[in-house]
């Protein structure tokens, strides 16, 4: 059938005969000749043989630190600029990615060997396939591209041009794999990616710092990161990965990926890396290869909570994509546990709002418990400032990571249960942007502590210190055990995964007594640098000099700190601290003592980033403790929510009922239904917005 309107010499779309019909792309183009190819309309029901092409539409290295390799020219940028389409050009719609790897499959005759063989195939291209300008052929096939790849002879996916680091990469990976598994077998290593012991234990030969980087640059390739490959990798029944002129096998990057992560090398490396280029460059290393593979062995069980919150791990162009683009496997998974999928449909007409609200309330029906409201990001994350405050922004990162962690845990198995004397019904929405949810107004807040950023960069524990200290000149619900309740309070009283024990209590003086460490170091080069001439406004000057400030008072708090509570093995007392700094100053680099010293402080340290991360410390005005979103204010309301294991911090606004969800929070004392035992609970219906 003629997809072609005549339109001067730019190629146009005619509409689809109906919704199981697709169009396939075949590439005419030879060595010497522009990209030339032309559209065939077929229907998916005939069961038609082609291959799909999984990629990226923007620069396939964006996330790397590589570059194109300028030796190699032919793989590193598109040859031709343009692209005809049954004669009439359709450049505007390729983009320089997708014209290079056109531009591969087309030329390249090592392709041609049981991959593509050019004119003979068809292959399917979503950005030539789908007429772009038309939402709703849009609508219809992206609801679709799970069947599209599904039924794909084959996917072929393209991460880009080779760079300067891909055979350095492809070694690093061809190492892993061959490591036998009875090797890696129950190994966890905690050094670092450089420890000699690594690869001995291993028995390989040792991968230089600067090798591993070229691998952690393999894996920052966009297309790593991109939302919509995920179902694209998932639906393949068979995959062949293309690097520039390099065919890998997609089990062999899976299999890489698996080890790393069960060896804890993936998180080594990320640390090494993360020290030289930046949080933002590690961010997907291992994570998101992963996930592919999770996915699959989750497939009989997966529910869209849990596929939004792995969505949230994937860039978008378009936020509205981190839902619109798992609907698919959500329709998957719903199909084998045998239940319907519910009304949620692509629709790319609709806001960033719209589809991330329905997909909210989605998730509330099929789960049956208000839940999601634990994956609320604090406000100063959010890009889509317009959201209901109840609903998550999918389209950034989980900060805080969620109290109790996501996949939730097994029903019985929960580590929480905040509102169980709360009957919870299924809301029915006022507006669809309003959640009305029954709860029980516990206390507010008079005070909170600093931010992790500014607790752990800039070494200030004075406001941490400052609420312990006045805990002793308010009510006391804990009855004269508030540091207990302070330290398992600022790491949510878990530890290496389980809840916090003995060996966490005694650990946690290690994050005291690093700050101090840090602060002192710090005050001595400035000391030594000191010059009577210095200009008292020179930044050099004022930061030193505030540093000063802050070391002095952190003394005198952790003092007072010591006469009010005594001598405590959780929060030392200067004596302690000082004595302590100089017992590990002494230790010798690589030893026993100080190899087990520093794996349990980074465990220590590992417990309160996930907690504290995103979050702060608070005080109500009777007494307790606890921590939730940075975004919190003197004033605001913590709560339990009937259909949430976990407390929650609100805001009052104007409109008499309504409020404004700040987020979720651990607060010690009342995390399994303790304020049920009081006699003044006051239970009330209230609107979120």
């Amino acid at each position: 059938m003629n997809n072609m309107l005549k339109d001067g010499d730019v190629f146009g779309y005619r509409p689809l005969p109906s919704p199981t019909y697709i169009r396939l792309l075949r590439i005419l183009s030879r060595y010497d000749e522009p990209i030339r190819c032309s559209l065939e309309t077929v229907d998916l029901c005939n069961e038609p043989r082609y291959h799909a092409l999984s990629y990226t539409w923007g620069d396939p290295l964006s996330n790397s630190s590589s570059s194109p390799n300028s030796g190699n020219t032919n793989h590193s940028s598109p040859a031709r600029k343009r692209i005809l389409c049954d004669g009439h050009d359709l450049s505007l719609t390729a983009t320089d990615n997708l014209l290079a790897v056109i531009g591969e499959l087309s030329t390249n005759p090592k392709f041609s060997d049981g991959i593509f063989r050019s004119r003979e195939d068809l292959i399917w291209i979503d950005a030539i396939c789908i007429n772009q300008k038309n939402a709703s052929e849009k609508n219809v096939q992206i609801a679709m591209m799970d069947r599209i790849y599904k039924n794909a002879e084959t996917v072929i996916i393209w991460l880009g041009p080779r760079d300067n680091e891909t055979s350095m990469a492809l070694e690093v990976m061809r190492q892993i794999i061959e490591i036998p598994a009875q090797k890696a077998s129950n190994q966890k290593f905690t050094s670092s990616i450089g420890d000699e012991e690594i690869y001995q234990t291993l028995d390989i030969p040792y991968i230089e710092p600067y090798q591993w980087q070229a691998y952690a640059s393999f894996l920052q390739r966009t297309w790593f990161s991109r939302i919509w490959v995920v179902q694209e990798a998932f639906f393949a029944r068979k995959i062949h990965v293309i690097l520039g002129t390099e065919i890998l096998k997609w089990s062999d990057i899976t299999s890489a990926a698996r080890f790393l992560r069960d060896t804890n090398l993936g998180t080594l490396l990320m640390n090494h890396t993360a020290k030289d280029l930046g949080e933002n460059y590690v961010r997907n290393i291992l994570t998101n290869v992963y996930i592919f593979e999770r996915m699959r062995e989750r497939i009989d069980s997966m529910n869209l909570e849990w596929l939004l919150t792995n969505s949230r791990f994937f860039d978008a162009t378009y936020s509205q994509d981190k839902v619109i683009a798992i609907l698919g496997l959500w329709k998957e998974s719903s199909r084998r546990q045998g239940r319907p999928p519910g009304a949620l449909h692509p629709d790319c007409t609709l806001s960033v709002e719209e589809v991330y609200t329905q997909a909210a309330w989605t998730c509330i029906q099929e789960m049956g418990d208000l839940n999601i409201l634990s994956l609320v990001e604090d406000a100063s994350f959010r890009k889509a400032k317009s959201l209901p405050s109840w609903v998550p922004d999918f389209s950034v990162g989980s900060q805080p990571h969620p109290l109790a962690g996501n996949p939730r845990p097994a029903i019985g198995n929960q580590r929480w249960d905040a509102s169980c004397a709360l009957e919870w019904n299924m809301p029915v929405p006022k507006l669809e942007a309003i959640l009305p949810v029954y709860s029980v107004q516990i206390d507010t807040i008079v005070d909170f502590a600093a931010t992790q950023p500014e607790i752990l960069e800039h070494y200030d524990v004075t406001s941490l210190l400052r609420i312990l200290r006045d805990c002793s000149t308010t009510a006391d619900p804990y009855q004269g055990n508030c540091i207990d309740a302070f330290w398992r309070t600022l790491i949510k009283d878990t530890f290496r995964e389980e809840p916090a024990d003995l060996r966490a209590r005694e650990l946690f003086q290690w994050l005291i007594i690093m700050r101090v460490w840090e602060l002192q170091t710090g005050i001595q080069q400035f000391r030594e640098r000191s010059d009577p001439n210095i200009d008292p406004l020179d930044p050099y000057y004022v930061e030193n000099a505030r540093q000063l400030e802050l070391y002095n008072m952190t003394q005198q708090l952790l003092s007072e700190v010591s006469r009010i509570y005594g001598k405590s093995e959780v929060i030392p007392d200067w004596s302690t601290i000082q004595e302590k700094i100089r017992s590990v100053e002494a230790l010798v680099d690589g030893s026993t003592e100080a190899t087990d010293l520093g794996r349990d402080y980074d465990d220590i340290s590992e417990a309160f980033r996930i907690a504290y991360g995103g979050r702060r410390l608070f005080k109500t005005k009777k007494g307790l403790l606890g921590i939730s979103a940075q975004s919190l204010a003197r004033g605001d309301t913590i709560c339990v929510i009937a259909g949430v294991n976990v407390p929650f911090v609100v805001r009052k606004l104007q409109k008499e009922g309504y409020w404004k969800l700040i987020g979720e929070a651990y607060i010690h004392g009342i995390m399994n239904g303790e304020v049920f035992k009081e006699e003044d609970v006051v239970r009330q219906s209230i609107y979120l917005e």
